[in-house]
Parts: structure tokens; sequence; C-alpha cells
């Protein structure tokens, strides 16, 4: 089955192993009519994976000029992805994807995504191995910080179940979980409406389901809220990974469009 396109995606730029080139030629190979590009931006706390401040300008002017150059093959977003702990990236992007890798608590962050030691480390500093009270902190933060930024796309929304596998650090099903990622979802809602699909952590075996959970899929879909389907792929090889059964769990939760890009800005397109 052939998708429409890709819209989370980095490149050698930030964190990614491919060039911009080589992310559209494989997206092209693929069938693929749009290819999203969106490496991190800048973040103090985060400068081992995101763009180098000196590269911002020159990173958004050669999507520019890769974008005019594919333009009659692939419509290629010139994106970028933030995180509220980072600095607003002013540039004219034709989209941004937001979203929270860290919890700064009390002058320390914790990275969710990283390591599973490096999580368990935060969790034992910042809340004394309480892993519901850093559940709590994190959506809170979540809830408060991500309406008051410009965004396109609410980006992997719970991605600090990432290392959670077998509840590893916490129960998915208890109450206390629930509460506060619903709780979340639900704030956010009052401003950001779409939410990316990501398969990312599913297809490299880190969960059993893509970013976010079913629970939270079919409460978005029954708030009025919006997907787009999404690889955060880190490699050209990766883009569009595991689609087809995002696009089978989105339908399963009453979804019936999915979100596009396209050189005339976002549509809708049917799921499957």
């Amino acid at each position: 089955m052939t998708f429409y396109g890709d819209f989370h995606t980095h490149t050698s730029y930030s964190d990614g192993e491919n060039t911009p080139r080589e992310m559209a030629e494989s997206a092209c190979t693929m069938g693929l009519s749009a290819l999203g590009i969106t490496d991190h931006a800048y973040a103090l706390c985060d400068e081992d994976c995101c763009i180098p401040q000196s590269a911002v300008r020159p990173r958004y002017d050669a999507l520019r000029a890769l974008q005019r150059e594919y333009a009659d093959r692939l419509a290629i977003g010139c994106g970028i992805e933030q995180d509220v702990c980072g600095a607003f990236d002013a540039l004219p992007y034709d989209y941004r994807i937001t979203s929270m890798h860290y919890l700064c608590w009390e002058g320390a962050y914790i990275c969710v995504e990283d390591t599973p030691a490096r999580l368990q480390a935060g969790i034992q500093a910042c809340f004394g191995g309480d892993a519901y009270a850093f559940v709590k902190a994190y959506y809170a933060r979540l809830a408060e910080a991500l309406p008051a930024f410009p965004t396109d796309i609410v980006g992997h929304f719970d991605v600090l179940t990432k290392f959670n596998g077998q509840g590893a650090f916490f129960d998915e099903s208890d109450a206390r979980y629930r509460r506060a990622a619903l709780e979340a979802l639900h704030a956010v809602l009052q401003t950001h409406r779409l939410f990316e699909v990501n398969t990312g952590a599913w297809v490299h075996g880190y969960r059993s389901e893509p970013y976010p959970a079913a629970f939270l899929l079919r409460a978005l879909y029954q708030a009025g809220g919006e997907v787009i389907l999404s690889s955060d792929s880190h490699s050209a090889l990766g883009i569009a990974g595991g689609f087809a059964d995002a696009a089978a769990l989105c339908r399963a939760c009453g979804f019936r469009y999915a979100k596009v890009f396209t050189q005339a800005g976002f549509k809708d397109v049917p799921l499957g």
C-alpha cells in the first residue's frame, strides 16, 4: 500500500543519517507524493541532537532550494520539530511540529526518550523514584507549555512511554496514568487539533502501538481532533514505516481521514 506522504523525518542537519536529497530520493522511489523534513530545532538542553545554531538559516535555504527543484516530483515540506524546552525558531516554515522530549524539573532536565537508564536516573533524582509523580508532572507541564507554542502538529504526545514496555516504569492502564494523560490531551485540544500518529518507536520495537496509544486516539477522535501519519524516521530506509498498521489503528479508533501536506497546504485524504 502506498501512502501519500510522511511528514516527520530527520536528516543529517540534526540527528538523522541521510541528507535531505537522499531522503527526497527515497520518498520518490517509494512512490510518495510528499515528504516533510522536520529536523530538531536548536535547544540548549539538546545540542547533540538539534540543528547547530550556525546551520539554522543555511538548512532553511537549502530546503527551500530542494523544494523548488523537486516541485514536479515531490511536495517537500520545509518543516521543523520544536521542543517546548527550546527557543522558538521564527523562520517562516511550512509547518511546525511541537514535542516535549524533556521535562524540566527544578532546574534539571529529564530526557524521556534517550535511554532507559537516563530516564530511571531522572525519575529517581527528581521524584524519589515515584514514576506516577513523574507522569503527573510531565503531562501537567505538557498541558501548560504546548498550547503557548505556535504549532501545526502535536508531536508524539505520549513519548514518555517509549521505554515502558511491559510496564517497566508504570502501568499504562492505571487510573493515575490515564487521568494525567487524558487531562493533558483535552487541555492541548483547546488550542491544537492536529496530532501526529507517530510510528517511530513502534517500528523499532520499543512499543506495541504507535504514539498516541489507542485509548488516547479514541479520546482524540471523540473530541473532534485530527491525525496525520508520521514515521519520525532518522534514515531514508525508515520513511513511512508501519503506516499500513497505523492507518488501520486510526480507522479502528473512528478516524476516516488523515491530514497530508501538499504544495497548497494541508488537506484531508481517506485512511486506507
